[in-house]
């Protein structure tokens, strides 16, 4: 089998760039890194997209109107700092002075969901389920991929878009690696959201607070903490009161829906392109999500991509 690009990664980041250039005309193939093609895997997962986000994803994927349609646009941005020695607390604010938005939270798996419909639907865009890679030969000429199967894939440019450790090993790729020794909670709450158009942090003595909404009742809770934290041993009650407390100005009768736990590590490629492959998405630059730009970073070199492609 032989294509112009093939994309191996199962994530938002694979599923854009495979379906842009499938939609320019050329064969791509896209090799899911999962054991089965399980569709958009469940999480509670938010994403700040910021406005020159938002306007590269209306341009290129015009369903996804009707999902941005429906949250809330953030017009603002409040952090909060609290001083540990002298207990007192300063803001910086942050808006746009012609008062347009600055972006959009929106929920991950809604995300995927639209770009599952536009993958499926390309012709030019082949998907391989449930054969994971086994083997990538990387020449200046192209690349050959073996799948665990023993079929090959010969691909002019191979656009690796997964951790699979087996795939960066043989690639050789170095990375920056830095444990950072946190976990972030990321939970869904519903309440009296006082202002959903503004989004808040907060840097308590524990760690950094984001209180990202998306609705008139809903929003998203993100707080990265320690390794050793209690907070992290809290049950759902007495973790809803300490929270309550941190946000009292911002939203009211908080409740907890649900709670997902992540491990924070930062990691930075050190080359974005080796021979005939290019790293897009985390396995490029995964950093920590204080400032939620992961994602916005990632469009932002796809759209560079696209345009070097183009040329």
């Amino acid at each position: 089998m032989k294509y112009e690009f093939t994309i191996f990664g199962s994530g938002i980041s694979a599923k854009i760039t495979s379906y842009l250039l499938a939609s320019e005309g050329y064969k791509v193939c896209l090799i899911l890194d999962k054991e089965k093609n399980q569709g958009t895997p469940s999480t509670n997962l938010v994403t700040f997209l910021s406005k020159g986000s938002l306007n590269y994803l209306y341009s290129k994927f015009p369903k996804m109107s009707s999902l941005f349609a429906k949250y809330s646009d953030i017009e603002a941005i409040n952090c909060q700092l609290i001083s540990v020695n002298k207990n007192k607390s300063e803001s910086i604010y942050f808006e746009d002075d012609k008062k347009e938005t600055l972006g959009k939270i929106v929920k991950n798996i809604e995300l995927e969901d639209i770009l599952n419909e536009y993958i499926n639907q390309s012709v030019n865009l082949s998907i391989i389920n449930s054969n994971p890679l086994s083997l990538i030969e990387n020449t200046t000429d192209g690349v050959t991929l073996t799948l665990q199967n023993s079929d090959h894939i010969y691909s002019d440019l191979f656009i690796l878009s997964s951790s699979q450790a087996n795939i960066t090993k043989q690639l050789k790729i170095k990375f920056i690696n830095k444990d950072l020794e946190q976990h972030a909670l990321s939970i869904d709450v519903k309440g009296n959201i006082k202002n959903k158009f503004s989004a808040f942090q907060k840097f308590t003595s524990d760690g950094p607070l984001a209180l990202l909404p998306y609705s008139d009742d809903e929003a998203s809770v993100v707080w990265s903490l320690r390794n050793n934290s209690q907070i992290l041993q809290k049950d759902n009650d007495e973790l809803a009161k300490i929270i309550s407390n941190h946000l009292i100005e911002h939203v009211a009768s908080l409740q907890l829906i649900n709670i997902e736990k992540h491990r924070l590590q930062f990691t930075f490629a050190k080359n974005l392109f080796y021979k005939n492959t290019v790293l897009i998405g985390n396995i490029a630059h995964n950093i920590h999500p204080i400032a939620g730009q992961g994602l916005n970073l990632t469009i932002k070199d796809i759209a560079e991509f696209m345009n070097q492609i183009s040329k």
